[in-house]
Order: C-alpha cells, then structure tokens, then sequence
C-alpha cells in the first residue's frame, strides 16, 4: 500500500483474516505506529478507572469489529452526553490489531455536531 494511502479497518481485517492464525503477529507489524484518520459510530464508553473512559466504535454501520481507545474524561467530557450510534471521529496511531478490534492511541477524537431532527 502506498504510503500516503490509509488503509481502511475493513482492509486491516480482511488482510488479518486471511493470515494462517499463527503469521497474524507479522501481518499486524505493518500496521503498528500508523497514523490514521477514521470515522466511526460510538457502540460502548465505560469508565474503566476513575476519569479514564474506554472508547469503543463501530467502524462500519453494519460492521461487527471494533475500533477501541482510552481517553480521559477531563479532555473529552463530551462523552457523557453521547449515545450509542452517534457519529465519532478517530485520529491516532494504530497501538495493537487482534481478532476482534483495532485499538489506538488516541491523538483527537472529534464528535459531530448533534443537530437534532436535522436528518
């Protein structure tokens, strides 16, 4: 993949399922430390320690994976107000990719402007 080309969750995953289980680890080595800019739509935030919420998105609407992060409330305190389902924005770093989920260090993570009834 070029290195100005992002690749998407969806084409993280398909690589990874393609892999014999045991060359996973390698396939996931290209990926850690990459920078990305993902959209994805809140599944779950719960507070794992005191002020420390743990983030976790759908990055497909219909998808059945996961993008998770770590973000301290005093930063993003916005995450209370959110729902399941609402828009979500995800900047950072690609820490770890597993089975089941995408996990990042976070750099910025935006949420869209909820303009109720605007659909």
């Amino acid at each position: 993949m070029p290195a100005n080309v992002q690749p998407t969750p969806a084409q993280i995953f398909t690589g990874f399922d393609a892999q014999p289980p045991l060359m996973r680890k390698e396939f996931v080595q290209q990926y850690l430390g990459l920078e990305v800019d993902w959209p994805g739509t809140l599944a779950d935030a719960r507070e794992q320690k005191p002020g420390q919420i743990h983030v976790v998105c759908w990055p497909e609407p219909d998808g059945k994976r996961l993008i998770v992060c770590d973000v301290s409330l005093s930063e993003y305190p916005q995450l209370k107000q959110l729902r399941v389902g609402d828009p979500v924005h995800l900047r950072g770093r690609i820490r770890k990719v597993d089975v089941l989920s995408i996990e990042l260090d976070i750099r910025v993570l935006a949420f869209a402007k909820a303009a109720k009834g605007a659909h």
